[in-house]
């Protein structure tokens, strides 16, 4: 009875690790992602693997631009990057 216990506490436990471990490596590569497509001047969306991003920019006020990235993965928190840029100007 004391044996079977401990195996099924055991296997939760080996369960949680995993579900934990799993949510490290997803949180990990959507901070990476987010952060390259905060660097990059794309906007769009797509998927990555398990990951789903957008990515857009808005005018807030004159000479400033908002870089909007939004990354998400199924069970997963939204992972919200925003980047505030100044506009180039064009030359006359």
């Amino acid at each position: 009875m004391i044996a079977s216990l401990s195996i099924v506490m055991a296997f939760q436990l080996f369960v949680a690790t995993a579900r934990v471990s799993d949510h490290l490596v997803k949180g990990t590569a959507a901070r990476d992602l987010g952060r390259s497509l905060l660097a990059s001047l794309d906007s769009g969306s797509g998927q990555s693997g398990m990951l789903f991003w957008t990515s857009a920019k808005a005018e807030v006020s004159p000479g400033l631009a908002l870089h909007h990235v939004t990354v998400r993965w199924p069970g997963g928190p939204d992972m919200v990057f925003d980047r505030y840029e100044a506009m180039s100007k064009a030359a006359p």
